[in-house]
């Protein structure tokens, strides 16, 4: 059903606790608001003119009424206090999915938050109880939907299995390729990595794809991929096309799982680099994050070993003028990701890059 927004929240232990749908819970958001921007100008005066010297935007809480319903004084009372000792376990998402999107949760926008505050008032002679809510935003809204880009040169498929054919019938081994397809909140269909399964539930009448009756076959070592997937072949020269579509800079994960020795990644906007990332040394996996809240370096050596102090790895040198810099993030728009490595044209394994679009507003 569309023209309503739908609101709820995530706990650190996965829970949901919806605050529209009464399906759900007795529990409503009312009369929300914080879902703007505010920007902060520094500026310098001169004669009867302002010089822009910085901008800045902060996070905006969002703030409403809870509505507890539905049920006797009791009940209502039991439904507060499990609502208090949801939000206990931190950190805490909040998803607001908008009415053009309210039947599918993939396409929600979320903000890390902590809630700031509480006010409870006293039941209503109709039944209801209400407490005004402060949601204090960590972050920017995110896409709830990872975009994944992936260059391989790593066979993962089976190359001898056959394509899915939704006419016949399976028997439990038998092994398939199968293509899935992606449709994002603006309608564009994109297909994914094809990948190979395994029928773990006989299938004896014809039917469409069901997940749940295969499993994924691994071919040599793989680290797990979010969807969807951009796949951009083998081609590591002549660079991998990113586009960032929020409204602010992106943090990201770089993933390359194979041997590879002293890799550099560059980021370009324009032809003009803005971004570089440089690790000295031989790895068997390579983890970078920039995302805000999370940068690390995550290294294991060609036997899978764990390298402790991995930060230390790090090139700091300076290339053209620019620092080698780990947390750098993906700019608005179009940028080209070109990976360079002492034994390049030898690496036979797979990089990844993956993150979610940003924005100041929703």
């Amino acid at each position: 059903m569309a023209g309503y927004r739908k609101f709820w929240l995530v706990n650190s232990l996965g829970q949901k606790y919806y605050l529209t749908d009464e399906k759900e819970s007795k529990t409503f958001l009312s009369n929300p608001s914080g879902f703007g921007f505010k920007a902060n100008y520094k500026t310098r005066k001169i004669n009867n003119s302002e010089l822009l010297i910085s901008e800045g935007l902060d996070n905006v809480d969002v703030n409403g009424e809870l509505v507890f319903y539905g049920g006797s004084p009791n009940v209502i009372y039991e439904d507060y206090q499990k609502f208090i000792s949801f939000i206990r376990f931190k950190p805490l998402e909040f998803h607001y999915l908008t009415p053009n999107f309210v039947d599918d949760e993939r396409y929600s926008f979320y903000s890390n938050v902590v809630i700031s505050s509480i006010s409870k008032g006293e039941m209503s002679k109709d039944g209801i109880l209400s407490a005004t809510i402060n949601i204090h935003r960590l972050s920017q809204w995110l896409d709830s939907t990872e975009h994944t880009y992936v260059i391989s040169n790593n066979n993962t498929i089976d190359t001898k299995a056959p394509v899915y054919d939704p006419t016949k019938t399976y028997t439990v081994g038998e092994r398939v390729r199968y293509t899935d397809t992606y449709t994002d909140k603006f309608g564009k269909t994109t297909d994914h990595v094809t990948q190979t399964y395994e029928c773990k539930t006989a299938i004896t009448s014809p039917e469409a794809f069901t997940r749940s009756h295969w499993k994924k076959v691994q071919v040599g070592k793989n680290y797990p991929f979010m969807r969807p997937f951009y796949y951009q072949g083998n081609d590591f020269s002549s660079g991998l096309e990113i586009a960032n579509t929020g409204t602010d800079e992106a943090g990201f994960t770089l993933t390359i799982d194979g041997k590879i020795s002293n890799p550099i990644f560059s980021l370009y906007q324009n032809n003009v680099r803005y971004g570089l990332c440089a690790l000295k040394g031989t790895y068997g996996h390579v983890l970078v994050n920039s995302v805000d809240g999370e940068a690390y370096i995550y290294l294991e050596d060609e036997n899978g070993m764990v390298i402790s102090n991995p930060e230390q790895k790090q090139n700091f040198e300076v290339r053209d003028g620019i620092s080698y810099f780990t947390w750098c993030k993906l700019k608005v728009g179009t940028s080209t990701f070109i990976l360079t490595a002492g034994n390049l044209d030898q690496f036979g394994g797979t990089v990844e890059l993956a993150f979610k679009n940003s924005y100041f507003s929703v």
